[in-house]
Order: structure tokens, then sequence, then C-alpha cells
């Protein structure tokens, strides 16, 4: 995986490609290696994260949507630059690869993204807010298992909420998009 790009993994296990940079991470808590089956004959699961967090600084999982809810993707990685996770619905695996790997090199070149102003990122016409997400541990499984400490809370994580096509949010009057495609987990920004 190189030129540019990063792995971005689904729940089945399918390796896609994402947008990538990366120099190495500020500090490195250490490989967890769990007995897992396997994804794949020759890997298991924990070995294709540690790895990829280690080249690239962080992973992608992708979680496929059906019919009772939403497609969305999370970081699993950022919380060894000492940073929240991110999580981001209602978007493809392609989108969601750009739009967090976007997000994760601004962490790893230390300016983090802040959750007050609307974002906006290169080569994509939506902005974004970042949303505190109160807990992370129903969504967020591969980082908690990662990052949790034994009963303690769960891991911090932000929610990148996109707008619409007439720049309206999810809690903004006149939201022009399903509402279930991208729900809120958290208390969304002061006006």
């Amino acid at each position: 995986m190189r030129n540019g790009m990063t792995a971005l993994r689904t729940t089945t296990g399918h390796l896609l490609r994402g947008l990538r940079g990366r120099t190495g991470p500020p500090h490195t808590f250490g490989r967890r290696r769990h007995a897992t089956p396997a994804a794949r004959p020759s890997e298991r699961p924990d070995d294709w994260l540690c790895d990829t967090i280690d080249a690239f600084g962080w992973a992608i999982q992708y979680v496929v949507g059906d019919e009772g809810a939403p497609p969305f993707a999370y970081t699993i990685g950022l919380s060894e630059y000492r940073h929240p996770e991110l999580i981001l619905f209602g978007t493809d695996q392609y989108t969601a690869g750009g739009v967090l790997n976007a997000l994760g090199k601004r962490v790893r070149h230390r300016r983090p993204p802040g959750t007050g102003a609307p974002l906006t990122l290169d080569g994509w016409p939506h902005r974004v807010h970042l949303v505190r997400v109160p807990d992370s541990s129903g969504f967020l499984l591969g980082a908690n298992f990662r990052y949790r400490a034994p009963g303690g809370p769960p891991v911090p994580a932000l929610q990148v909420v996109h707008d619409d096509l007439w720049g309206r949010f999810p809690w903004e009057s006149g939201y022009g998009m399903d509402r279930a495609r991208q729900p809120v987990l958290g208390a969304p920004p002061a006006s």
C-alpha cells in the first residue's frame, strides 16, 4: 500500500483502499495480539489491524448498514495520538475513507480538527461538524477492544457530521436527508 494509500477494511474482511500519508505516530501504546478467527487463511484480523496502524498511523473499519441501521466507518489508532477516534455515518466506504483519512492527517500533523465551527475538506463539497460521542462502546467496537482499559470508560470519540446538499446539518430546520441515515450520537453544537 504505497503511493498515498492506506487500508480500509469492511466488516466482511475485504480490503479496500483510501487516501493516506504517514510518517509515524508520536508514540505507540504497544501491540495487543489476541487469538481471533482468521479473516483470510494467512492473517488474523488483529494482525491486519496492528500492521495497518504501525504502517499508516490508524486503520478504518467500515460497517455495512442494513434496513435497520445506516452504514458507518470509524478510525482505530487516533488514540495513539492522544486524540479521540472518529466516526462517520451514511456514506459509502470510499467517501468515508477519504474523509476520515483527511481528518486523521490533521491529527497526525498536530493540527487536530476542533469541535467549534464547521470544517471543510479539500475535494469534498460538504462541511462537517465534530460532535462529542458520549458513549462509543456501541459503535467503535474495534477501537474499544484495542484501547479501552478493563473496567474503564469507553474510548473518547468524535462524530463527523456532514451537511446536506443545501448546507444544513441534521439538527437544523429543513435538513434534506433522511435523519436515520446519519444519526447524531451526541449533543449538536450550540448555534
